[in-house]
């Protein structure tokens, strides 16, 4: 059955588990098998073991990949850009930009924080260079790099890693800074202490990846006490240098 746990937690929720609308997922790392079959039910009735499911607008899958999801987000990005393409000729390119920000970003950047490590996440990199060229009627082969710098727009990665320092941020009293672990004074005092992972699942977690990318900012940047004004000026820079990958910009520090 399913584990009393939950049915207590969503009893005290108020939520009803529908166990014609319930399945279950089995997550182990992506090389490794699960040898036995697992049975659950839900007041009587089995639960359907899925190798991935929907939860809340995001596609998860049993090895966490994100495949599915990103699947799933490149038929959705692919209609906007369709769309877009249709009705260039008849509106101003302030429409067209407001359908990039409420169809396609907007879509992009659900979820971004957890899946925007993916393996195959330059397909929706790929997507959004595609969209760049229809607005601004380019062709194919043009680079859209100084593009994305002149329309303010954030790469797919540099909107990664805007997501993932915000998030550092927010919860940066949870962490580890270095002049904590030593009283000598060195110049990677401000940095926080990088979680070891040996895996490369937990290497490509938010969590990891997050100190990885703050610890890479300019220390003007880390030094600066309203939120709001760290957003800023961590977006300005993203802006200004519209990287193409996460490895470049920790390379740029």
């Amino acid at each position: 059955t399913v584990s009393l746990a939950v049915l207590d937690w969503c009893e005290q929720n108020g939520l009803l588990l529908n166990a014609s609308k319930t399945n279950f997922v089995l997550f182990s790392p992506k090389n490794f098998q699960i040898q036995e079959s697992y049975l659950m039910k839900l007041n009587g009735r089995s639960l359907v073991q899925a190798p991935s499911t929907k939860f809340l607008g995001v596609c998860v899958d049993s090895k966490l990949t994100w495949s599915d999801h990103i699947n799933f987000l490149c038929k959705k990005l692919s209609s906007v850009c369709f769309l877009i393409r249709q009705i260039r000729d008849t509106v101003n390119k302030n429409i067209l930009m407001l359908m990039y920000y409420g169809l396609f970003c907007s879509n992009v950047t659900y979820g971004l924080l957890n899946w925007g490590a993916a393996s195959d996440v330059h397909r929706i990199f790929v997507l959004q260079k595609k969209v760049i060229r229809c607005i601004e009627r380019m062709t194919p082969m043009e680079s859209c790099r100084t593009i994305f710098s002149r329309l303010g727009i954030l790469t797919l990665p540099c909107l990664h890693i805007f997501l993932l320092v915000q998030h550092i941020r927010r919860n940066i009293g949870k962490y580890i800074q270095r002049k904590d672990v030593h009283s000598y004074f060195t110049r990677t005092n401000y940095m926080l202490e990088i979680p070891f992972n040996r895996l490369t699942i937990g290497q490509k977690s938010f969590e990891y990846l997050g100190i990885k990318c703050y610890n890479n900012l300019p220390i003007s940047i880390k030094e600066i006490g309203s939120n709001k004004q760290f957003n800023a000026k961590v977006r300005k820079l993203l802006t200004e240098k519209a990287y193409y990958s996460v490895d470049e910009y920790l390379c740029d520090g």
